[in-house]
């Protein structure tokens, strides 16, 4: 995973569980996109409609409630990946600060290491 970035949220951590987890405020900060999740726990898929531009899925990794939230980002239902090397997965890390919250965004793209190996072996 590659840390990308952290932030501090002037807000309890519930709140930003909330944020991240929940469709309706996935919405909000997510392109406006309607959003759905069958369930909520490891193997639920969240579907992301973006309007006449189409479906994004995922299907999530983790739900440590409060604490880590991730998933395997894809573009076609039909052609979900089935192994671990495709797609993009996006974990979300929070730490607890009492009345604020760290945020953390991870992301392990691995079709940067594969351009890469196909790139050096030419």
């Amino acid at each position: 995973m590659v840390e990308l970035e952290d932030v501090v949220i002037d807000a309890p951590v519930a709140k930003v569980w909330a944020s991240i987890t929940e469709p309706v405020h996935i919405a909000k900060w997510f392109n406006e996109a309607d959003h759905e999740v069958d369930e909520m726990k490891p193997g639920g898929l969240m579907k992301f409609h973006f309007g006449r531009h189409g479906t994004m899925y995922a299907r999530i990794l983790e739900v440590e409630p409060y604490r880590v939230f991730s998933y395997r980002v894809f573009a076609d239902l039909e052609r979900e990946p089935h192994d671990e090397s495709a797609g993009t997965v996006l974990r979300y890390v929070l730490v607890d600060k009492g009345d604020k919250t760290l945020l953390r965004l991870e992301e392990n793209n691995t079709t940067m290491h594969r351009i890469k190996r196909v790139a050096e072996s030419t």
